[in-house]
């Protein structure tokens, strides 16, 4: 449920920083809930027409509306992905991370708690106060709804022996009743939720204490959630930094994150020749191809994690040998530029680590912004690997980097179907 209809919004706003941000970001929430849009995965999105229809939702300019929508994004509170549609516009997706959804359903968690604690004492003191008091279980509650019954009839009996009595005792007396009933029905709440053992200190002691205030509750709602969102991030991270494709006995041969992978004898360790070796017969690879694979993948300096580049060395031989079925799958903080640079310009018979690396990333990143229609990614990938694997019938007399920019513009002009498979191509 978004917080445009309790007062959630107040730990939002708290959580995003900027109030006009906050109330973007809600509607976005809101539009994604009732969404009718599912992507292949399953995922609910908002498809945003244009810019015009947060600016005329919310009331704010169009260059604040961008924005707040580039902070959002940034923030990893929302995700955008343009697409072109069948009429021919560009459209932007929006997507509701889990960061966001978390946060939204911890306030609504904490608001519905306070609401149900707050209905049950309401109805337990006026069970005790009509008289039904045989069935409760702590007796400091017991003595305090016999006190009660004791002053009200009490006040009952002086009434009538006082019938000329001034109105503003009678009143004193009721207001005296009202503050008892807000006490009984505060230590009823407080005992709920104290342990057995803090009952017995507890129960001849009268609570005299407020409830808390909106503010206050808002202010434990934003430490709750702003820990868990801490914790929610680290796990995150443990989990990018973990593979994704490797097995469980390729992971427990690779136990340091540390190997250099070099022709240099000196820098060379028997650690890291022993894994390569390991890792060659887990996979029934050559020792040779994977060893250069890595050299030549280390040298280019382009992944962060040791071990998503071990994992896509591995692919791309098993790649070779004729499994087309595996793809490498980059490094997710890689640039594809940063990729395409790193490749070699000159094309073989068969491509190199880093021109395989090259094509992943650069199609990740068409499908990513939406600037390419990918239905297949194995197809196309093995359509890029067929064109550019043969110098002389295809693009002759171009390097690696030039074929590649022409088959990228080619992908992103979907209406001419031209990245369709080619003649003669199994």
């Amino acid at each position: 449920m978004c917080t445009i209809f309790h007062a959630g919004r107040k730990v939002l706003r708290q959580e995003i920083g900027n109030h006009n941000h906050a109330e973007i970001a809600d509607l976005l929430f809101f539009r994604v809930q009732g969404t009718k849009y599912y992507d292949d995965d399953g995922k609910p999105f908002f498809l945003l027409p244009n810019i015009n229809y947060i600016s005329e939702e919310t009331g704010f300019k169009e260059r604040s509306c961008e924005r707040a929508l580039a902070d959002l994004d940034k923030n990893n509170w929302i995700d955008r992905v343009k697409i072109k549609c069948y009429d021919g516009a560009v459209r932007t997706k929006i997507y509701i991370t889990d960061k966001f959804r978390g946060i939204m359903e911890d306030i609504d968690q904490l608001l519905n708690n306070d609401k149900k604690i707050y209905d049950d004492s309401k109805k337990e003191y006026r069970k005790y106060f009509s008289g039904n008091i045989n069935d409760t279980s702590d007796n400091s509650y017991n003595k305090e709804a016999i006190d009660v019954s004791n002053i009200v009839s009490d006040n009952n009996k002086s009434t009538e022996l006082n019938e000329c009595s001034d109105n503003n005792q009678s009143n004193d007396a009721i207001e005296s009743i009202e503050q008892k009933l807000k006490n009984i029905e505060l230590s009823r709440t407080l005992l709920n939720n104290l342990s057995n053992s803090e009952l017995v200190s507890l129960s001849n002691n009268k609570f005299d204490s407020a409830i808390p205030a909106e503010s206050d509750s808002a202010n434990l709602a934003e430490s709750y959630i702003k820990e868990k969102t801490i914790k929610e991030e680290n796990n995150n991270y443990n989990k990018y930094q973990e593979p994704e494709c490797l097995d469980d006995q390729i992971s427990q041969i690779v136990k340091s994150v540390n190997l250099v992978f070099t022709y240099d004898l000196e820098k060379m360790t028997e650690e890291a020749e022993q894994t390569v070796i390991n890792l060659a017969k887990q996979s029934s690879l050559d020792f040779i191809s994977l060893f250069d694979a890595l050299v030549e993948l280390q040298e280019a300096g382009i992944y962060h994690n040791q071990i998503e580049m071990i994992n896509d060395a591995i692919k791309i031989e098993l790649r070779k040998k004729g499994d087309n079925t595996i793809l490498p799958t980059g490094d997710k903080r890689l640039k594809y530029k940063k990729a395409i640079f790193e490749a070699e310009d000159k094309r073989r018979n068969t491509l190199t680590p880093r021109q395989h690396i090259a094509i992943i990333q650069t199609l990740k990143w068409l499908e990513s912004t939406g600037q390419a229609v990918i239905g297949c990614i194995n197809e196309v990938y093995a359509w890029i690997e067929y064109q550019l694997s043969n110098p002389d019938f295809h693009f002759q007399g171009k390097g690696f980097k030039h074929c590649l920019s022409i088959i990228k513009k080619m992908l992103c002009n979907t209406g001419k179907r031209q990245y369709s498979k080619p003649y003669g191509y199994v």
